[in-house]
């Protein structure tokens, strides 16, 4: 499952929460483990919040303005580059790289624009 984000840690995590993988599913090419549902018990649990969350959802819904995205959802990544020869390179968001400095473990230096 490499590269895929909904993967074993990504199942335990929503295991956490009281969401679990249903029996008999398998897991998507590219996806992995992407749906997993609430169980009895954690419906239950949070009934009333489901409800209210049920009612509120469709009153609120109409007035959410949604940001508009003009590269299509893709996100704007960054190259980065270190002074390593041939030197490493990363693919980072800029709001990721505005951060800060993010240091090159091998050379030291910090990634800069390339």
């Amino acid at each position: 499952m490499h590269g895929v984000y909904h993967n074993q840690q990504f199942l335990a995590a929503a295991e956490e929460v009281g969401l679990t993988w249903p029996a008999g599913a398998k897991r998507l090419r590219g996806k992995g483990f992407h749906a997993p549902v609430l169980t009895a018990d954690t419906r239950a649990r949070y009934a009333e919040d489901l409800r209210a969350l049920k009612e509120a959802i469709p009153l609120v819904l109409p007035h959410l303005e949604l940001p508009q995205t003009p590269n299509r959802g893709r996100v704007d990544r960054l190259t980065l580059v270190c002074k390593c020869d041939p030197p490493r390179k990363l693919r980072v968001s800029r709001t990721v790289a505005a951060q800060g400095p993010i240091t090159c473990g091998v050379c030291g230096n910090d990634f800069t624009e390339g």
